[in-house]
């Protein structure tokens, strides 16, 4: 009888996981997107506004010879034909032949120029359409980036000029811009962004090229969408030493060339404790630079030395500044010696500081007693591969526009990407590929060649002095994390363009200094205290780094370049949850280490507002999301709950009572742990998001956990994340 029972209880939960997976199917259906259904519905809706009489002109690749367009002659003449009766504020579509422009393409265009008067270029985002008729893979394309421009004709199939900067080609006396490619239209927009001063610093945040954040071109499956100028390709520093900056030329001195510069760099690098991590990089700066810098006799005079032989033409010295905050006497002699070793190859000096360890001070130290030009700082954990990437950099950081200048790192022993550049999402600023493999390229080359960025490390961070004392140097009250990314802020704020040179890369042997800052609970509360800081000092990049498009996941911490799903539940129309007393359930739930839970932001829903830059909606109460899983298990039978327990405090976690909350969650899409975790079932709704009302919840600290409830038998299993959520009383 007791076999009967058993297996009538087996067959009953096998039909109870079979229903439980139908369900998690059709909720999977409903909360995932099919980019097609959205492209279909986007066009639908923005199509035939008739803002203007009648449709936009069209000049398609195959009209344009951009030689004859700026003399006025010949193939020329047919484009100025087509754009004689146009005022100079009319707006011309420029299209490649291979792809298919959509209906809605002359009204976006139209309302794009519009809405801002000053800008004369714009372009767009695209896709690829297959042969039957699909559309895939849409490049979500950064705002103007002029040094991404200059590596890659990243602009692709479709862009639009007003006429009258079309006939300022022909008024101009000579091209100051020339451009080595075989790309009528890659040729033709590199003169007209020119003319709309887009390799020139910035006013601000102000961009001199427009950007349309929305696909306006789908492009033939196996045409080529960088047009022969795809990025890192056109790179000549290598063999011979020698670059002609990526293969362009710009007249007006804009841009420095590589082969034409003297500098002295000063690198300035912190360390405490680690002479033997230090040696390693010293050992790296004169295995990959030596050569020249011996054969020069480096002296106080920057124009008497260079740093390497037939590499470049380029003079650069080297001084090494190294800046202790206070090393054991053992340690502090171990440097003296390496700093005495390393004067025999450049300058070196050394300067022994105690205090508390703050990066941004220690930084300040050293860009103080710097006699260089160029300021490079680097983390003691950084080793060199090579040396052809310093004149590359050195020469991007000398152009005029051009700010903070960073370079790829990657992991050592492998090829894993530590740094590509920074990128600011809504929760902060994150490394986009952290932890991807190099070996292949990432969406249309985001791992290879320049590209302009929000920010880039203070691991490996290079600027000139004069840029950096304009912004006032490190600040001092962001003292472990986050100075970088507020430098780099400062800097793009002020109008310069920072830089990321994926082209090459260093080895680093991250957190070696200091340690992980997600270690535990009290440099976690560390890092989200200067992340605020940061937030408070630049809102307006943590609403929209232009260097990332409105389009991609800005809402969750994942190294994938990801489609923001526009599907899932505004904050409006997510309902506060109600906290309940889970004592009965938690009777039979028992803790368990494969029971996931980890929380990407928890806090005021006025701060989350503030990261979004949403001006509208529910300001009150609180907010939390994040993802929960259970590891070994069919995910798509769980019931999950989130859990708050009363603590002392963040740090010691110290329950004060027994009593346990349960409160609803909103199911989320995380694309990302789906494809980490391949092999667990269930795994595509793992993510969560929820709110709290203002007064739902006692004044104190609560730590953060999930419950799973399996629904096809009475299992329960939890447990509990390193993070807390401070509830103050309503101000």
């Amino acid at each position: 009888m007791s076999v009967e029972n058993g297996m009538i209880k087996e067959k009953i939960r096998s039909l109870l996981i079979t229903r439980q997976r139908r369900i998690h199917e059709l909720r999977v259906r409903r909360l995932l997107f099919d980019y097609e259904d959205y492209i279909a519905e986007y066009e639908k809706n923005n199509g035939y506004t008739q803002l203007r009489e009648g449709k936009l002109p069209v000049i398609t690749e195959d009209l344009i010879d951009a030689d004859a367009l700026i003399r006025g002659d010949g193939a020329g003449d047919r484009v100025y034909a087509m754009i004689s009766k146009l005022d100079d504020k009319s707006p011309v579509i420029i299209a490649a032949v291979e792809g298919r422009l959509p209906d809605c393409a002359s009204d976006v265009f139209s309302a794009a120029f519009e809405a801002d008067q000053d800008i004369d270029l714009i372009y767009a985002d695209e896709d690829t359409m297959t042969a039957d008729g699909s559309y895939r893979n849409p490049y979500f394309k950064p705002d103007w980036s002029p040094d991404s421009y200059l590596d890659a004709f990243y602009i692709g199939s479709v862009y639009a000029v007003r006429a009258g900067l079309l006939r300022r080609l022909r008024d101009k006396a000579a091209a100051p811009f020339t451009i080595n490619t075989s790309s009528v239209m890659d040729r033709l927009f590199g003169e007209l962004a020119y003319l709309s001063g887009g390799f020139d610093k910035r006013e601000g945040m102000s961009f001199p090229v427009g950007h349309i954040e929305d696909v306006l071109f789908h492009r033939n499956e196996g045409a080529d969408l960088f047009k022969g100028r795809s990025f890192g390709s056109a790179l000549q520093i290598g063999g011979n030493g020698s670059t002609d900056d990526n293969s362009v030329r710009i007249k007006d001195n804009s841009s420095s060339d590589v082969a034409s510069f003297r500098s002295l760099i000063s690198l300035v690098i912190p360390s405490k404790d680690h002479p033997e991590v230090l040696k390693v990089l010293f050992d790296s700066i004169r295995k990959y630079l030596g050569a020249g810098a011996r054969n020069s006799s480096l002296t106080d005079d920057p124009s008497q030395s260079s740093v390497s032989e037939n590499r470049s033409s380029a003079d650069i010295s080297l001084e090494i500044i190294v800046v202790d905050n206070g090393s054991s006497p053992d340690h502090k002699a171990a440097y003296e010696k390496l700093i005495d070793e390393m004067k025999a190859f450049c300058p070196a000096g050394y300067f022994y500081r105690p205090m508390d360890f703050n990066f941004s001070q220690m930084c300040n130290i050293g860009a103080d007693n710097s006699r260089g030009d160029i300021l490079f700082f680097l983390n003691d954990d950084i080793e060199l591969v090579g040396g052809d990437f310093l004149p590359l950099m050195t020469a991007i950081t000398l152009r005029k526009r051009c700010g903070a200048v960073g370079i790829k790192l990657l992991y050592p022993g492998g090829d894993i990407i530590q740094h590509a550049g920074i990128t600011g999402i809504h929760a902060g600023p994150m490394h986009k590929m952290q932890r991807m493999s190099d070996s292949s390229e990432i969406y249309f080359g985001a791992n290879r060649g320049i590209h302009d960025m929000a920010g880039v490390t203070g691991a490996a961070l290079m600027v000139e002095k004069s840029v950096f004392e304009e912004v006032g140097g490190f600040s001092e009250d962001l003292a472990v994390a986050f100075n970088d990314v507020d430098l780099c802020y400062r800097i793009l704020e002020a109008g310069y363009y920072n830089v990321c040179c994926n082209s090459y890369h260093l080895i680093h042997h991250e957190s070696l200094s200091r340690g992980d800052d997600n270690a535990d609970a009290v440099k976690t509360e560390r890092l989200m205290s200067e992340n605020d800081i940061l937030c408070d000092k630049h809102p307006g990049i943590y609403e929209r780094d232009p260097f990332y498009n409105r389009h991609l996941d800005s809402s969750n911490v994942v190294p994938e370049y990801e489609f923001q799903d526009p599907l899932q539940e505004t904050i409006a129309e997510i309902i506060p949850s109600v906290p309940r007393d889970a004592a009965r359930v938690m009777e039979r739930a028992r803790v368990d280490e494969c029971a996931w839970v980890r929380v990407d932001f928890a806090g005021r829903l006025c701060r989350w507002n503030r990261l979004f830059g949403l001006k509208d909606g529910p300001g009150d109460g609180y907010f939390i999301k994040g993802y929960g899983f259970v590891l070994g298990s069919d995910n798509a039978i769980y019931d999950r709950k989130l859990l708050l327990r009363r603590v002392e405090d963040d740090s010691s976690m110290k329950p004060l009572d027994d009593k346990v909350l349960m409160l609803d969650i909103y199911d989320q899409a995380r694309r990302d742990v789906f494809k980490n975790l391949e092999g667990q079932k269930g795994m595509e709704l793992t993510g969560f998001r929820m709110r709290i009302g203002d007064r739902a919840l006692e004044k104190g600290t609560y730590r953060i956990g999930m419950l799973f409830m399996d629904k096809t038998s009475r299992s329960r299993i939890c447990n509990w994340w390193i993070r807390c959520i401070t509830v103050e009383p309503e101000e």
